[in-house]
């Protein structure tokens, strides 16, 4: 436990939903993987605002009803508030939209106890026997020093800035519209003296490997939150704080039932700089974004059908697509690569505008 560490409170801040048929393409995280993934699911969600199917959770993995109900603990948590009274309309307000099927009603009850145990903290037994502890969210909270390097001074304040703070940002191509989880001014990470700003990040899995536990360094999500941000508040951020969950299951018994927990990993904080390099290759790929948007919409020309990729199974417009479009699809760029991509796309850019 940090004994040194300040820590204040912050105002949960209202989830704003985002405006249809606005005239710049408007991204946040999921609307940008959407439009770089297919083009067709992009525009029967967000143009056409189509509804989406009334699966509210995975019979498989619990997510991303999960994900939600972990995110809902940890904001009333940040702002003072009863997590389970938190927990409770969230699902108020699942059990009353279209989305919701009474037939998942055991299955959603079960992620409730769920959640609420992963907030805690505790331990869980495996198909096995084993039992495995893990931290909860407030001791991970109070700890959130975390992975800096060895022998690193740690932080010695923390201040909660915004809890679930929508942005709306106009960068000139496009207009992002994130939503962060939690806004952070610390004091002296990397034992550096000045207080600096960081976006903190909650993310929850079901996969269990080394290369979901860091690819969350500078990739499209984050860039597109530390890009908003630093507009937004008109301060530089330091980059990005990431606390990370992962859940794995036992193997189903039953096709139709939610297997048990087998294991539950939350992994120690991560403050991860920002990479000036990386979110310069993002701005020139929002504007290659934005002038597909462009394109599209003063012709008419949103597709009839999207592509072929790993996203096409778990897309519920499958039945209706046959996939002739080819995938655009923003991926992290290795290190040792990436100069070379960031020369590559600027002298594109260079002969663009000259012609």
């Amino acid at each position: 436990m940090m004994k040194e560490q300040a820590m204040t409170k912050a105002t949960r801040s209202a989830n704003e939903s985002l405006p249809a048929g606005h005239p710049k393409l408007i991204l946040n995280p999921s609307r940008q993987a959407k439009f770089a993934q297919c083009v067709l699911l992009y525009h029967r969600l967000y143009n056409l605002m189509l509804d989406k199917p009334d699966l509210p959770v995975n019979v498989k993995s619990g997510q991303p009803l999960l994900g939600t109900l972990l995110h809902a603990t940890q904001a009333a948590y940040d702002t003072g508030k009863d997590y389970k009274k938190a927990v409770a309309a969230e699902l108020k307000k699942l059990r009353a939209s279209i989305h919701y099927n009474i037939k998942y009603a055991a299955t959603v009850d079960r992620v409730e106890r769920e959640a609420i145990q992963i907030f805690r903290g505790g331990s869980v037994k495996d198909g096995k026997g084993k039992e495995t502890k893990f931290p909860g969210y407030p001791e991970w909270r109070q700890n959130m020093a975390g992975m800096l390097p060895e022998n690193a001074p740690r932080p010695v304040g923390v201040e909660i800035v915004d809890v679930e703070k929508r942005l709306w940002v106009d960068v000139g191509p496009v207009v992002l519209a994130p939503k962060l989880d939690c806004v952070l001014k610390a004091t002296n990470v990397f034992g550096r003296g000045e207080t600096t700003w960081w976006v903190e990040e909650h993310k929850s899995t079901g996969r269990d490997d080394s290369a979901w536990k860091w690819r969350w360094t500078m990739d499209g999500q984050t860039t597109c939150q530390i890009v908003a941000a630093e507009q937004h508040y008109d301060v530089d951020f330091e980059g990005v704080l990431v606390n990370q969950v992962v859940v794995t299951r036992q193997k189903p018994k039953d096709k139709g039932t939610l297997p048990p927990i087998n294991k539950v990993i939350r992994y120690d904080a991560r403050w991860v700089s920002k990479r000036p390099e990386v979110k310069a290759l993002y701005m020139d790929y929002l504007e290659d974004l934005a002038q597909d948007f462009k394109d599209r919409s003063a012709r008419g020309s949103w597709p009839a059908t999207g592509m072929m990729n790993r996203h096409c199974d778990l897309c519920h417009h499958k039945s209706i697509c046959s996939g002739r479009e080819s995938a655009r699809v923003l991926q992290p760029v290795p290190p040792d690569e990436l100069q070379l991509e960031f020369e590559r796309r600027s002298s594109r850019r260079t002969t663009r505008r000259k012609k």
